[in-house]
C-alpha cells in the first residue's frame, strides 16, 4: 500500500481551509448586506404576533358581548303577527295594512311592557273603526300573544248604522 506525499495532503488541507475561509466571508457578506433587514423582519413579527394576540382578546371580547346582545334582545318585541278573520280578502288586506301600521309602535319595547298593556292594545284595536269600502269595520281581539313575536287574532265585523 501506498502512502500518500505530504506535498498532497498539505494541498488538501488549503483547500478546505480556502473554502471555509470562502463560507466565512460569504456568511459576512450575507450578514452585512441582509442581516439588518432580518432583524426588521423578525421585529415585524414579533410585533404582528403581538397584535394577533390582542385581537384574539377583542374577539372573544366582542363574542361575549354579542351573546349578552341576544340574551338581552331575546326580551323584546321583534315582530307583530296579525291573524285576522274578515268578510272577504280585500277587506282583510287593507285591515291588515293598518293594523300594522297601528301596532307598529310596538317593535323593539320590552316583553314585560307590552304584557302589562295587553289591555290598554286590546282597547286601542276595539275602539276604533276602519272605514274601508265606504263601510265601517269594528275589529274585535279574540286572543292575544305576547312573545319576541307578538300574535294577534282578530275577528272584523261590519258595522251596522
Amino acid at each position: 500500500m501506498r502512502v500518500p506525499s505530504a506535498r498532497l495532503f498539505s494541498r488538501y488541507i488549503q483547500f478546505i481551509i480556502l473554502f471555509l475561509f470562502g463560507v466565512l466571508a460569504g456568511m459576512s457578506a450575507f450578514l452585512l448586506l441582509l442581516g439588518n433587514e432580518l432583524d426588521t423582519l423578525h421585529l415585524k413579527t414579533r410585533k404582528l404576533e403581538n397584535q394577533n394576540v390582542l385581537y384574539a382578546e377583542r374577539i372573544t371580547e366582542l363574542e361575549e358581548a354579542e351573546r349578552n346582545m341576544i340574551q338581552k334582545q331575546k326580551n323584546v318585541v321583534k315582530d307583530i303577527v296579525v291573524h285576522l278573520s274578515a268578510p272577504n280578502e280585500f277587506v282583510k288586506a287593507d285591515l291588515d295594512k293598518r293594523l300594522m301600521a297601528d301596532l307598529f309602535f310596538l317593535k323593539g319595547k320590552p316583553l314585560d311592557y307590552v304584557a302589562g298593556f295587553h289591555e290598554g292594545i286590546i282597547r286601542m284595536i276595539t275602539e276604533r273603526t276602519y272605514a274601508i269600502e265606504a263601510k265601517g269595520y269594528k275589529i274585535q281581539v279574540t286572543t292575544l300573544v305576547v312573545t319576541p313575536t307578538v300574535h294577534i287574532y282578530l275577528t272584523a265585523h261590519e258595522e251596522k248604522g
